[in-house]
């Protein structure tokens, strides 16, 4: 197998780029939550709009009254009706676990479904899933 890398991994110090240079890929990587949980569903091991907790039992968020559940498909389209609260994910160092654990004490602003907000802990609760792809995965 042949590796090739390109370009500075570190401008200032003249550091060349190897092919194990790692980069911070930051929100991309929520993109590649989908598209990994796509293949879940499609080989029938997610139903998108399922309870959350159903396939993830320390996700227990607060509800609003009498709100359904928030659905697989409400964290990753930034509709479950929670704040961001970023602030735990930056200064609260913990394992995905420990935050998602976190969220149960925190108050939803909206029923989900009902309004948009980015979050960042929503969408990283998605990608706690194992990932178990269809026998064909790598075939094009």
């Amino acid at each position: 197998m042949l590796f090739r890398a390109h370009g500075l991994g570190d401008v200032e110090r003249g550091l060349a780029v190897t092919p194990r240079t790692l980069f911070v890929v930051g929100s991309i990587a929520k993109s590649f939550t989908v598209v990994a949980l796509a293949r879940i569903a499609a080989s029938g091991g997610l139903d998108w709009d399922a309870p959350a907790d159903s396939y993830l039992p320390e996700l227990r968020l607060r509800r609003l009254g009498n709100a359904r559940p928030v659905t697989v498909r409400d964290l990753v389209a930034h509709r479950s009706g929670m704040h961001r609260h970023d602030a735990l994910w930056y200064i609260h160092a913990d394992t995905r676990t420990g935050l998602i654990r976190r969220l149960r004490h925190l108050t939803p602003f909206a029923p989900p479904g009902e309004a948009f907000q980015y979050s960042n802990l929503m969408v990283a609760a998605a990608g706690k899933w194992p990932l178990k792809f269809p026998a064909d995965h790598g075939r094009a």
